[in-house]
């Protein structure tokens, strides 16, 4: 019984042995799903290219933008302390990060100069020319998500109404109404939006002309 099992196990390893000789691919290991496998790769590779691509054109957009809005403003004269006036732009705004300048346009009356003057300088002092572009690179950084979109215009809706809350609060509350029309004088003008500047009459003059009117020191 033991050298008959003895042989049947020879057999059998011989076997095996012939088959390896004969077929050597059907000794090694298979490995299956490698193309499933790569998927998940092709589809990462894919999206940073996409991801890519968006930062790419955001910043594209926004320094041409810049650069335009600069070269359009080469003729502008100065007038006062960190003011300049040009007969190209239609409604102020703050332009610059650490030497930021106000540039205004040619027609505006004494009270909204006045207005437009306390705002702008709210802004500079606040250091909204700092914060906003860097709000504004951490958008270009994520925007695939809807969400940090939603949340960077808050945030420029809020920083609008933080200032203007903090010129009334010089003004007083009776000069409300004057602040309002100044606001709403300027906001019709228009102004072609671009990724940087702080713009008097920018956005959401509704919400801040309902927040003036509401305000209590």
């Amino acid at each position: 019984g033991a050298g008959l099992s003895m042989e049947r196990q020879q057999t059998g390893l011989g076997g095996k042995g012939a088959n390896a000789l004969e077929n050597p691919a059907e000794s090694e290991p298979r490995v299956y799903g490698t193309a499933a496998a790569d998927i998940p790769k092709t589809f990462a590779g894919a999206g940073c290219v996409v991801w890519g691509s968006g930062i790419v054109l955001l910043l594209l957009y926004s320094l041409c933008s810049y650069f335009g809005l600069r070269r359009r403003l080469g003729t502008a004269i100065p007038d006062g302390e960190g003011c300049y006036t040009s007969d190209r732009i239609r409604t102020p705004f703050v332009l610059g990060m650490f030497r930021a300048k106000i540039y205004l346009p040619v027609n505006l009356s004494a009270e909204e100069r006045e207005h437009v003057l306390l705002h702008e300088r709210m802004h500079i002092r606040r250091g909204d020319t700092v914060f906003k572009p860097v709000f504004y690179l951490a958008l270009v950084i994520h925007w695939f998500n809807p969400l940090v979109w939603f949340a960077y215009r808050l945030m420029a809706k809020d920083i609008e109404m933080a200032c203007d809350e903090a010129v009334m609060s010089k003004l007083g509350e009776n000069k409300r109404r004057d602040y309002c029309r100044s606001l709403l004088n300027l906001a019709l003008r228009g102004q072609p939006r671009t990724a940087h500047p702080l713009a008097f009459g920018e956005s959401n003059t509704k919400q801040r002309v309902k927040n003036i009117l509401r305000y209590r020191r």
